[in-house]
């Protein structure tokens, strides 16, 4: 049987960096979104390094171009990935889908979320982060789900709505 090899993938990833959920991604390249010109100026002007999950860009592409029929959004959330300089880092999904399979079962969360809330675990654990990596998103229910029921879950969120930090490692 042929084989096909993924090789192994190191980040470095910067202590001022934050996860990125679809939400903020549909909203900054929707031009006709209501928080549209927020959302595109915290991407752009944020000293931060954005880590998006390769999900999310399936998932804000699904939304701008399949939902929406936004293909301009589209081509420019695409350019925008691909712009040197602009610090963003597309991660894959890393081995099994178990842990994020349970958490969908158990919380009825989405798919996307359980993915990126497990990432951003994983990368404060893996990394030995004091604070714990946050998530910027418009829709912060799926993070309190998940941080209520694994305690030990690591993670915080920036709330787009209320333009906060919440961290959710107490």
């Amino acid at each position: 049987m042929p084989q096909y090899e993924v090789k192994a993938c190191q980040f470095d990833i910067s202590r001022k960096a934050m996860i990125v959920d679809t939400n903020v991604l549909v909203t900054a390249f929707h031009r006709d979104d209501p928080q549209h010109e927020y959302a595109r100026y915290f991407l752009d002007e944020e000293p931060y390094q954005w880590l998006i999950a390769a999900a999310v860009v399936v998932e804000t592409w699904g939304y701008l171009v399949g939902s929406r029929k936004d293909w301009q959004g589209g081509y420019e959330f695409l350019a925008w990935l691909n712009t040197p300089g602009k610090a963003t880092l597309i991660l894959p999904q890393k081995g099994e889908f178990m842990q994020e399979q349970e958490l969908m079962t158990a919380l009825q969360i989405d798919c996307v979320d359980a993915i990126i809330g497990r990432l951003a675990h994983e990368i404060t654990i893996h990394c030995s982060l004091q604070d714990a990596l946050p998530v910027a998103t418009y829709d912060t229910k799926d993070y309190w789900k998940l941080k209520g029921y694994d305690k030990g879950l690591r993670i915080s969120i920036y709330d787009m709505k209320e333009f906060v930090l919440q961290d959710l490692d107490f």
